[in-house]
This record gives C-alpha cells, sequence and structure tokens, in this order.
C-alpha cells in the first residue's frame, strides 16, 4: 500500500469561482455542503445540478532514480453536486429544506518507477506501478431556519452510502522484476489490490449573522464520525511456474476528521461583493482501526502513535462583480486560495487561483469556473525502496444549471 490522503471537493462553479471564499455569501442550494444556515437567503424554490471535469499531471521525482522521473496525467469527469430546494414560512419564521447529493472527496492519484541495476552477475529490470482511484458522495437534507431578521441557522445531514453512484475507492500497486543472468533469465510478479466501500453518517451545522448592510459573518462546523469500512485485498504473485493468490475481507473502521471554517462577506454595493474564508481540518484525527484493533494513518502508512500528521488551514479570497441589465445578469468571478494537503510532517503547501462567469436570464443561471491548483515537491512517499515527490499541477472546470422554479 502506498499512503495518500483523499483530496476534498469543492461545491458549485459559483463558489469555485469566488475561490472558494463561500461561507460567509452562501446563497444558492450549494449552501448545504459550505453553510447550511446560508440556504435561509433562497427566494424560491430551486433545482441546481454541476458538473466537473479534472486534468491533473504529476510529475514525479525519484531521488535514488532521477532518470527515472516521468510526469504521468489523470482525466476525471465527474457528477459533482445536484440539490433541490425548498423555502416557506411557518410559524412566522423564514425556513428552507433542501436535498443534496454531493461528490465530498476524490481519490484518484498515479505513480510509476522503471529501472536497471546491474550487479557482478546478474541484472535487474524493475518496474513498479501504483495506481488509486474512486469516490466518496453523500445524500445530505438540510434545513435552515432565520431565528431574528439578522441571525439564520442550519444544519445538514450527510448519509455517506453507496446509491446513485459507488462510495468506494481502489488501491492497486505491483511489480515486476526482470533478471537477466548467464544461465538464462526470470521474472518475478507481485501485485497488491485493495478495495475500500465505506459507510457512515455525520452532520454539518452553520451560523450567518448579517451584522449590518456591509458586513456578513458565517461560520460553519463539520462532525467527526467514525464509518464503517469493508477491506478487500487481493494478492497475487508469479514466478516462473509458481503462482499463488490471495483474497481477504477485512471489517473496520475509518475516522474522519472534525474541520470547522470562518467566513466574513463584504457587500460593496448591490453589484459588488468580496469573501474571506479560513477553514482548519484536523487531519491527526483522521485514521483507519484494523480488525485487530491497530490504529494506521492512511496518510503515511504507519501506526498512528508513530505518525507525524498535522491539521490543516485552508485560506480563501473571492470576489463577484455582477453587470446587470434589464433582462440578464452577467457575473464576473476570480479568487485566490492556499490549500495544504496533510503529510507526515509539515502539510504540503498548494496554491490555486479561480476564474469564472455565467448567464443569468429569467428562471435559468447558468455559471461556469475554472480552477488552478497546483503544488511543487509535495506528496512524499516511497516507490519501490526509493523515496519521491511531485511537481502537481490540476485544471478544473466546474458547470452549474439551475432552475428558479
Amino acid at each position: 500500500m502506498i499512503p495518500s490522503s483523499p483530496n476534498p471537493v469543492g461545491s458549485g462553479a459559483r463558489a469555485i469561482g469566488m475561490g472558494g471564499a463561500f461561507i460567509a455569501i452562501a446563497d444558492d442550494a450549494t449552501a448545504a455542503s459550505w453553510n447550511p444556515a446560508g440556504l435561509i437567503q433562497l427566494e424560491k424554490p430551486e433545482f441546481s445540478c454541476v458538473g466537473t471535469f479534472v486534468q491533473r499531471s504529476e510529475d514525479t521525482s525519484y531521488t535514488a532514480f532521477p532518470e527515472s522521473s516521468k510526469e504521468l496525467d489523470i482525466h476525471n469527469e465527474n457528477f459533482n453536486y445536484f440539490s433541490l430546494a425548498y423555502p416557506f414560512q411557518f410559524l412566522q419564521k423564514n425556513m428552507t429544506v433542501s436535498l443534496n447529493y454531493q461528490h465530498m472527496f476524490n481519490f484518484d492519484k498515479k505513480a510509476s518507477l522503471d529501472f536497471t541495476r546491474d550487479y557482478t552477475i546478474y541484472t535487474s529490470i524493475s518496474s513498479y506501478q501504483f495506481r488509486q482511484d474512486g469516490d466518496l458522495y453523500s445524500l445530505s437534507p438540510a434545513y435552515a431556519i432565520q431565528l431574528t431578521p439578522y441571525l439564520s441557522v442550519g444544519f445538514t445531514l450527510n448519509f455517506w452510502k453507496d446509491g446513485i453512484t459507488s462510495n468506494t475507492w481502489r488501491v492497486d500497486y505491483s511489480e515486476e522484476v526482470l533478471v537477466q543472468q548467464s544461465s538464462g533469465s526470470f521474472l518475478s510478479k507481485v501485485a497488491h489490490s485493495d478495495v475500500y466501500s465505506f459507510e457512515g453518517t455525520n452532520f454539518h451545522f452553520g451560523f450567518l449573522w448579517n451584522i449590518n448592510n456591509i458586513f456578513t459573518l458565517g461560520g460553519v462546523f463539520k462532525s467527526e464520525f467514525k464509518a464503517d469500512l469493508k477491506h478487500e485485498h487481493y494478492y497475487n504473485f508469479e514466478q516462473q511456474n509458481i503462482k499463488t493468490s490471495t483474497v481477504s475481507i477485512f471489517d473496520e473502521k475509518m475516522n474522519m476528521p472534525m474541520s470547522f471554517g470562518l467566513g466574513l462577506a463584504m457587500r460593496l454595493s448591490d453589484a459588488f461583493s468580496i469573501g474571506f474564508d479560513i477553514y482548519r481540518t484536523l487531519w491527526d484525527d483522521y485514521y483507519i482501526i484494523t480488525s485487530d484493533g491497530k490504529k494506521i494513518s492512511p496518510i503515511s502508512g504507519k501506526d498512528l502513535n508513530a505518525t507525524g500528521i498535522k491539521p490543516t488551514t485552508q485560506i480563501r479570497l473571492g470576489m463577484e462583480y455582477l453587470f446587470i441589465r434589464k433582462k440578464m445578469v452577467i457575473p464576473v468571478r476570480g479568487g485566490l486560495f492556499y490549500d495544504p494537503e496533510p503529510s507526515d510532517g509539515n502539510p504540503d503547501d498548494f496554491y490555486g487561483i479561480t476564474l469564472g462567469s455565467g448567464l443569468v436570464y429569467k428562471r435559468v443561471a447558468f455559471d461556469v469556473a475554472y480552477q488552478y491548483r497546483f503544488g511543487n515537491d509535495v506528496r512524499e512517499v516511497e516507490i519501490g525502496g526509493s523515496p519521491s515527490t511531485m511537481d502537481v499541477n490540476e485544471h478544473s472546470m466546474f458547470f452549474s444549471l439551475v432552475l428558479y422554479l
């Protein structure tokens, strides 16, 4: 197994276009993901759906075999978000309910290493391949209530379970060694495959405080939870006439970490808004409880007590300007962010920039966003006995369609 962390996935083209600085803005149906209290700002029932396309290059450098360094590409088209939201009044209070299906985490990563070693009596040609892919989704009903004209709160309940899509990920790792010597040659192959199925429940709580006509403060808390993890391990060994295969199935637990954030929005005019978010995830509480009771960090692959995983803190800044015409609105959005990934030791530094636009016409809104995210000398792991690091460049496109009912 090569240790690795999942990639959190943002929701919606509008929020992504603003750099993900959306906790204190959260005024569309994706608020159930960013800050459920923001749902109270919806004025009409609405349906929304979001799709994504991601292209990521991972340029891996190997300390012991620099000549084997290479760049690999990963492409991913995915369903990002679906929601139905309905605002209403009850007991003289404004309320909103929504049903959401959201893409929460992506696990796609890839690496390979090929090298040759010459010894006195033989030569070995080695090839190592690593591939991880899969996704986690949740079905999430949400509710928001306006307690006072200035303060709203909201809740989202997330059911992480197989449904419209599969809540699984797979890790494949293989080794092939060809040994050449004067008396002949032989090939040795080893392949490990781990398939994980994930099921659990957690909640989000959020608040939105309209301080005055300019400033709004928002906050969100996402609860820690233990998910049921079915782990299937497949092992295959082949060398000359010897073949061995085993299948093992384990019932495990995965502890998903708590996270929380604050956002400040500034509405400088009817057309111009700025958002700033700070968000923290306690990745040191992310671990697997194996079938024999051990706690293992999926990020480092080590015993939890021997690992050095630290929490990460995201910082996001975004803006939106609306060109308002008689029959349509054309938004222009942009953002910057610092989005570190957990690693054994200090977090890996990732940065990014976003751009977005769209069109609102009558009861239809279409939004598009582009995100560029990059990190240098990150995701340090050991493959084939050789430490490695990556330069990661990721390009993402988000497409949202909203129908106001």
